[in-house]
């Protein structure tokens, strides 16, 4: 059986759509306040050598269910090759800018 993995946010509506990481349209959040807090897809790999090099990004190990939470994203480096390059970059300043906000949570979420 494969792997595939996500990356989600929970985190305050306002800081998601400014950096565009909501799950769905904005026309599904209406009645949604600026602080109120919701859940955001920040990137996602669908292969198992994927969902292992999201995890590296994600500075856990993909299978140790207890330490999921992102809480210091490592910068790819040149034997990251499954996700490609430009990509895996995007993906760890991503990480980097939302952390950089208060009441935000990042988690990897496996699946497999």
């Amino acid at each position: 059986m494969g792997m595939d993995a996500d990356v989600i946010v929970i985190g305050p509506f306002s800081v998601l759509v400014k950096l565009d990481v909501l799950e769905y349209p904005m026309y599904f959040y209406g009645g949604v306040q600026f602080a109120d807090l919701v859940l955001g897809f920040v990137a996602g790999a669908n292969t198992t050598d994927e969902s292992h090099e999201l995890a590296k990004i994600c500075g856990v190990e993909a299978w140790d269910l207890g330490n999921h939470q992102v809480k210091n994203p490592v910068e790819p480096i040149d034997s990251y090759d499954c996700i490609g390059e430009d990509r895996e970059i995007k993906i760890y300043e991503l990480l980097v800018e939302l952390l950089k906000y208060d009441n935000i949570q990042l988690w990897y979420r496996p699946n497999g």
